[in-house]
């Protein structure tokens, strides 16, 4: 099943091009958000495919990974949403740690700690609410992670759930650690989290702030996604929430994500 756009066509792609130009320019007009702004979850996901069909082609890349946002009661709760969210996540933008990258295009450098899950098959679409214990049978590994996010300098207070999902929950890049295999580790909630930059702790959080558990994060993924078309596959790697508040960084230097259990993960900003 597929959505259904309330939003005519014509508007649909045009806001995609609007949202790819906001993406592919360091300096954007914030008054092209206006076009965006109030538009539904629908619409917004709608929007989102059109606008990443346009990084697809021009990138020569395929979704492979998906990203949560709003997986926090905090979040949902300034966003007045009962849920996450979430956005998907391009091939050529995965990196294994430890990972040296030039940033300078984009405008505002947000860090996030996450932990990331590879599925070990396709997640059947026919299959109706996936249990906490189920979904344990199609994951094959985990993953210390580093998200790189960009909100463009957008004011806080202009951006709503439909911004976000329209512009795909703000992702750019993910850096992965070491591959800890299912079978290897018990559980992941209640796992701390630590991000350091230039050796110097920058934040500490817990993977409790994921849903109480990125299980959850996952479960929800799993029976929300297929509502609008799309399907989980083998391989997929999914980014379940940030563990902490986002961490903006404005200079070049070493960062460290460091999560209990699943080890480090390094990013190199040139």
């Amino acid at each position: 099943m597929g959505l259904n756009s309330e939003l005519d066509k014509r508007k649909v792609i045009y806001i995609s091009e609007l949202i790819y130009k906001f993406f592919n320019e360091k300096d954007t007009d914030v008054n092209l958000l206006k076009e965006i702004k109030n538009i539904d979850s629908n619409n917004a996901y709608i929007i989102q495919n059109y606008f990443l069909s346009k990084i697809d082609r021009h990138f020569d890349t395929k979704i492979t990974g998906w990203k949560l946002g709003l997986t926090s009661s905090k979040l949902q709760k300034i966003f007045n949403t009962l849920s996450p969210c979430y956005g998907q996540i391009r091939e050529k933008f995965i990196f294994n740690s430890p990972k040296k990258l030039n940033l300078s295009h984009l405008t505002r450098i947000g860090i996030e700690i996450e932990v990331a899950i590879t599925l070990l098959k396709d997640v059947p679409s026919n299959k109706k609410n996936f249990t906490r214990e189920s979904i344990l049978n199609y994951i094959k590994s985990y993953h210390c992670a580093i998200e790189i996010i960009d909100d463009k300098g957008i004011n806080p207070k202009e951006i709503d759930i439909g911004i976000l999902i329209s512009m795909n929950v703000f992702n750019q890049y993910v850096i992965l650690g070491e591959e800890i295999p299912n079978n290897k580790l018990n559980d992941i909630k209640n796992l701390n989290t630590k991000l350091s930059f230039n050796d110097k702790i920058i934040a500490e959080g817990n993977t409790n702030n994921v849903m109480e558990d990125p299980i959850n994060s996952l479960l929800w993924l799993v029976n929300n996604v297929h509502l609008t078309g799309k399907l989980l596959k083998k391989n997929d790697i999914i980014i379940s929430g940030t563990t902490i508040e986002p961490k903006w960084i404005n200079s070049s230097g070493v960062i460290k994500a460091e999560i209990e259990n699943l080890g480090n993960c390094f990013l190199e900003i040139e």
